[in-house]
């Protein structure tokens, strides 16, 4: 990720919505047809820094189809696929890395929708399915459950290593839970405590990792987590998996 941040281009949400209206009719590979580096209603934010040259963006999208192509793209299985949790993972890492993004610009709906619907519309569309036909569907659209602001907010808030370690059921326990998704710190206080002391336990990752959000939650209820400096934190987090694991599961000798 660069030192220097870019001010990213910005679609509406009527605007958004007119687009998937057209996606619906349209296969992957028609959706491809529609991929971009502009568009007549896109806008730059208020204050802009620098804007992201056709080329960037050109480059952006080479890089994005490179990593779908590694997981599938355009074809999908009909059954669970788990290439496309790595590939979350994976776009996720090469989004923090390649957009120079700030976390307040990330945190429009609008910039997503641009990225999504302008540059990367074949992609959205091949990741996630919009099988009702929904003109806001929340997976194209830039809010929060966004394929791409998703993937981006996860690899962020964990960093790329952390963020490879976890699997897609695992991310979701940590980053889809607002009290614990929307605090970096914590966030990766959870998943290195999970990367340190799930494999002296019998419990499946996933499972452990559920039961332990549990009781952090409860925790939560009473003690003022985004208050605490980062060493209390971990301390916090780190007995609380222990402790947790300990009431669930036998310890298995190492």
């Amino acid at each position: 990720m660069t030192g220097k941040y870019l001010s990213h281009y910005r679609l509406e949400r009527s605007d958004a919505v007119r687009v998937i209206s057209e996606m619906v009719v349209l296969d992957v590979e028609q959706c491809a047809s529609l991929a971009t580096v502009t568009h007549p209603k896109a806008y730059p934010p208020p204050l802009v820094a620098q804007l992201p040259t056709a080329g960037f963006l050109r480059d952006v999208r080479s890089g994005v189809l490179s990593i779908a192509e590694e997981h599938g793209f355009p074809h999908r299985k009909k059954t669970k696929d788990i290439t496309l949790s790595a590939f979350d993972v994976k776009v996720g890492n090469f989004l923090l890395n390649s957009l120079a993004i700030s976390p307040a610009d990330a945190g429009m709906e609008e910039t997503w929708n641009f990225l999504s619907l302008v540059l990367l519309p074949d992609v959205a569309a091949w990741r996630f399915q919009n099988k009702t036909k929904n003109p806001e569907y929340d997976r194209w659209l830039g809010r929060p459950r966004n394929v791409f602001r998703k993937a981006w907010w996860r690899a962020y808030c964990l960093g790329p290593d952390l963020n490879a370690t976890l699997g897609e059921d695992e991310g979701v326990n940590i980053m889809e839970r607002p009290t614990f998704g929307l605090n970096p710190t914590l966030a990766r206080a959870i998943a290195r405590a999970h990367n340190e002391f799930s494999s002296h336990y019998s419990l499946a990752r996933s499972e452990l990792l559920r039961l332990v959000m549990v009781q952090l939650g409860k925790l939560s209820s009473i003690v003022n987590l985004d208050s605490l400096p980062e060493g209390e934190i971990t301390k916090l987090v780190d007995n609380t998996y222990r402790a947790t694991a300990d009431k669930f599961e036998t310890t298995i000798d190492s």
